[in-house]
């Protein structure tokens, strides 16, 4: 599912999932959103999502699997300079692609989409990657969306994203972790009501 998919019947959740978002940022109060999330948030904000293509060949694509994300340059990014050394390798699982509204600020970004971490007001961050994740999340994911997978990367996909997260997720996962973390200090530090 998907921004699209938004009134429709089969996906009532997503209406009320927006009227949350919209609560939360209008009354300051913390949010992350993952993947759909990110997308819902900038939806609501303002944004657009819409199918992502590869910029060379303007072809539809799908982002999934483990990739590096890199910080954004700006002074606004310094509270994460310390993780993203070299690229973070996350996982990613989308096949859209979000245009950030006006007044947000872009964080991450990897080489296929640029906008993976991003902040809208003053305690709303979105993340169109996978930070979150750990070997029994992947390994239910990995079967439960044989499709998406398939289509994505053909017959051996699966087996590509456990081998990957073996190389690069479960390295990394710590840092991945810290990097959440840090999210939750920052917007739990400015303030605001939390629920």
């Amino acid at each position: 599912m998907g921004v699209r998919d938004i009134g429709n019947p089969k996906y009532p959740w997503l209406i009320e999932e927006l009227k949350l978002i919209k609560y939360s940022l209008n009354n300051n109060i913390p949010i992350i959103g993952v993947c759909l999330g990110a997308q819902l948030l900038a939806y609501e904000s303002g944004g657009k999502v819409e199918k992502l293509y590869d910029q060379n060949t303007q072809n539809k694509i799908t982002e999934i699997g483990w990739g590096k994300i890199y910080l954004k340059e700006s002074i606004f990014n310094e509270n994460f300079k310390d993780y993203f050394t070299g690229g973070l390798s996350v996982l990613h699982w989308h096949a859209d692609r979000i245009k950030l509204p006006k007044g947000s600020h872009l964080i991450a970004s990897s080489e296929i989409c640029k906008e993976q971490i991003f902040k809208i007001g003053s305690n709303a961050y979105g993340l169109q990657c996978h930070l979150e994740t750990n070997k029994n999340m992947i390994s239910r994911w990995v079967e439960e969306d044989q499709e998406f997978i398939t289509n994505a990367l053909g017959a051996e996909g699966q087996n590509i994203i456990l081998k990957n997260f073996k190389e690069l997720g479960k390295l990394n996962e710590k840092l991945r972790i810290s990097v959440l973390n840090k999210l939750f200090e920052l917007i739990f530090s400015s303030k605001s009501i939390a629920i």
